[in-house]
């Protein structure tokens, strides 16, 4: 199905379902305006965005890619929840075989709704910008390949499931101050960096590629920690400026390349092991003092 230029509309309460073959938006740059949008099965399928986008205009759940085999996208892949009532909202995206090739980008601009991502969702980039309404993630799990962006008009409660970023590529967090649960950077070759002041209140797992804290600010995290016998990068957005890394309990780093950082907040952050790498400008991170000690008996 290829839609004309301009939007083509559909009943808040109608669903676009696509169940196999080419949605195209991007030849004639159109929007598809409609209440709710499905797909969720294993057929071969594809949307053509070129620059187009699809708006989803009602309530509920307003969009279910919970099965995203064999879906498959080219363009820029813009989805714009534009729910601008009360009524609570849900997103599900690429629970099963979502992937970086069919994650999508959310932007939740509107409404004053409690909005639910469904856990195991897998997205690209999720903005915040304009939406007034709460999301409180609780146990949910969510996978990013993207940016995320919340703003200080919304309501946000952390829960205790885990953000995973994954890309290979760059992705930023803007926190707008709220404070965020456990996240997982796993992403080979990426890089993760955090916009203004940023507080979790549980762990940062550190597994792979490249951690960018904001120069001359603190980010303070419950836990940090590295996983994993890759070496992983610790900078400040500003080289030859330290960044502020906080958190009140001990942390251990293995495979660890850190430059222009502060270690605070009451932890003991032990940089012990070989595998790790200071590079320059690093203050707080020590050494044990009985390191390479020995004792020689007669």
């Amino acid at each position: 199905v290829r839609l004309a230029a301009g939007t083509t509309t559909l009943a808040t309460t109608a669903t676009y379902t696509l169940t196999a073959g080419i949605l195209d938006l991007g030849t004639n740059t159109a929007t598809l305006s409609c209440g709710l949008f499905s797909s969720t099965n294993s057929n071969l399928r594809s949307i053509v965005f070129g620059t187009g986008n699809i708006k989803t205009i009602g309530s509920g759940s307003v969009w279910t890619t919970a099965t995203s085999t064999n879906l498959t996208y080219t363009g820029t892949p813009t989805v714009n929840i534009s729910n601008n009532t009360a009524t609570p909202t849900t997103i599900t995206a690429g629970t099963i075989g979502g992937s970086f090739n069919n994650a999508f980008n959310f932007n939740v601009s509107v409404g004053t709704y409690a909005l639910t991502i469904t856990s195991v969702s897998v997205l690209r980039n999720l903005n915040f910008t304009g939406f007034t309404g709460t999301w409180s993630p609780a146990t949910a799990t969510c996978t990013f390949f993207g940016d995320v962006t919340l703003v200080s008009g919304m309501t946000f409660t952390s829960g205790s499931g885990a953000w995973t970023f994954a890309s290979t590529t760059t992705q930023t967090v803007t926190s707008a101050g709220k404070t965020l649960g456990p996240i997982t950077q796993n992403g080979v070759g990426g890089t993760v960096a955090f916009v203004g002041a940023t507080t979790l209140n549980n762990t940062y797992t550190f597994s792979a590629g490249t951690l960018q804290l904001p120069a001359s600010t603190t980010t303070t995290m419950g836990t940090f920690s590295t996983t994993g016998a890759s070496l992983k990068y610790l900078i400040s957005s500003i080289s030859g400026t330290q960044a502020k890394l906080s958190s009140a309990n001990n942390v251990t780093a293995t495979y660890l390349s850190i430059q222009d950082n502060l270690a605070t907040g009451g932890g003991a952050f032990n940089n012990n092991d070989t595998s790790n790498i200071v590079v320059s400008n690093v203050t707080g991170w020590t050494k044990s003092s009985t390191a390479g000690n020995f004792f020689m008996l007669f």
